[in-house]
């Protein structure tokens, strides 16, 4: 008899043991993929299996974050480039975590810029001297010669 308890309480223990680490396996969305800087993508985790409690995401730009609950965060990208963001998922069971990469995920183009420019007048008798005015929609800078 104490040896049958003994052998059921090992294949509960067993059983157990087999639910609380079941291997997790990461994944995830995002959207939208590819836009104009600043781009900001609203990623959703996917992930299945086992019982996480770390979700560990590296959006390739140099920042980062790891939250202990699911986590389903929006990112900014600021500057123009091609980016690989990675989710590791990490449970409670020894050693047990799975980590998806995705390369170049999202691209970021560069933000389109409009040259524009206004004068004080357009008609004159020589000498004419006109003053120009930069109404360009750009962070830089503008250099013209005639």
């Amino acid at each position: 008899m104490i040896l049958t308890q003994r052998l059921a309480s090992a294949a509960l223990l067993c059983a157990l043991s087999h639910v609380a680490t079941a291997q997790v396996v990461a994944e995830f969305t995002g959207a939208p993929l590819a836009g104009t800087a600043p781009l900001t993508v609203q990623f959703t985790d996917q992930s299945t299996g086992g019982a996480p409690y770390a979700w560990s995401w590296n959006f390739g730009d140099g920042s980062s974050v790891t939250m202990q609950h699911p986590y389903n965060p929006h990112h900014k990208f600021v500057e123009p480039g091609s980016y690989s963001v990675s989710l590791t998922l990490i449970s409670a069971g020894f050693g047990n975590f799975d980590t998806v990469q995705k390369q170049d995920f999202i691209v970021v183009e560069p933000t389109p810029f409009e040259v524009a420019f206004t004068s004080t007048h357009t008609v004159g008798d020589y000498p004419f001297a006109v003053q120009f005015s930069n109404g360009s929609t750009t962070g830089y800078s503008i250099s013209t010669s005639f």
